[in-house]
C-alpha cells in the first residue's frame, strides 16, 4: 500500500489469501497482465510501488527475460518483511529484488532512473493520488513504461447486477468477518471513490505522460492502466 500503511498490517498472514478468494484467483491473472506491460521496457531496472507482500514482483519476476532488478516499494515494514520471508522460498533468477520502506509520493529513488514501474491495486492507497503519480513521472527514464491494475466499480449493467451485491455488502461483511478488522470496509469504500478510468487517465496525462490509456478487464471490475513518458 502507499500512504495507509496500518490498513492491512493487522491481518498479514491472511491478506494474500482472502484477496485471491474474493477475486475467485483472477487476481493473478491481473497481475501478469500488468507485468507483462512493463516488461517490454528497455532497461533493467524496474519499480513496483505499493509493494505490499510482494506478489506483483514474483509477477514481474516471472515476466522478465533478462537480468534485472526490482526495487518493491511500500510504506509498511510489516508488509515488507512477509513478502521477503516468503521469497526465500522461491527459486533463485537472475532477478535481483530489493525491498524498500516509502510512499509514492516520495520514492526514494533517482530521477530517470527506472525502466518501468507497477502499481498493483494500489493507487487507490495514495494519500495523494496526483503527487504519487508525479513521483512516479519523476523516477522513469523517457519512454519508460508505467503499467498498473486497479479494482474498478463495473458501469456495465449485465456485471454490475451480479457484480455489485456482491463487492458493495457480501464481501466487505465476509471480509470483515475472517479478518476480524474493518479492512474490507475500507477496501469498498476506496474503490467507490476512486477516479473514473477516464478520470485517471486524464491525470496521467496532465501530470506529464505522453501517452495514456486503459483497458477493462473481466467484465469491467479491475482495469489495467497503461502510460508512457
Amino acid at each position: 500500500m502507499a500512504g495507509k500503511a496500518p490498513v492491512f498490517d493487522p491481518i498479514i498472514r491472511w491478506y494474500d489469501t482472502l484477496n485471491s478468494v474474493f477475486s475467485f484467483g483472477i487476481d493473478r491473472h491481473w497481475r501478469m497482465l500488468c507485468a507483462r506491460k512493463a516488461a517490454a521496457a528497455n532497461g533493467h531496472l524496474f519499480v513496483d510501488i505499493a509493494s505490499g507482500t510482494g506478489k506483483m514482483v514474483h509477477a514481474l519476476k516471472q515476466a522478465l527475460h533478462h537480468r534485472s532488478i526490482i526495487v518493491g516499494v511500500d510504506p509498511s515494514r510489516a508488509m515488507i518483511e512477509w513478502g521477503i520471508k516468503k521469497m526465500r522460498y522461491e527459486t533463485c533468477t537472475e532477478t535481483r529484488v530489493f525491498a524498500v520502506q516509502g510512499i509514492a509520493e516520495k520514492i526514494p529513488l533517482a530521477s530517470h532512473s527506472a525502466s518501468a514501474v507497477t502499481c498493483a491495486f494500489g493507487m487507490r492507497n495514495f494519500t495523494h493520488l496526483r503527487g504519487g503519480l508525479q513521483e512516479i513521472y519523476r523516477i522513469l527514464r523517457p519512454c519508460g513504461i508505467f503499467s498498473a491494475v486497479e479494482i474498478t466499480y463495473p458501469h456495465r449493467i449485465f456485471t454490475k447486477v451480479f457484480f455489485g451485491p456482491y463487492f458493495k455488502y457480501f464481501m466487505p461483511l465476509a471480509g470483515n468477518f475472517l479478518s476480524q478488522s474493518r479492512s474490507y470496509t475500507y477496501l469498498r469504500n476506496s474503490v467507490m471513490n476512486f477516479p473514473s478510468r477516464e478520470a485517471l487517465t486524464g491525470i496521467l496525462k496532465e501530470v506529464g505522460f505522453r501517452k495514456a490509456d486503459y483497458q477493462e478487464l473481466t467484465g469491467g471490475i479491475a482495469c489495467l492502466y497503461f502510460a508512457i513518458k
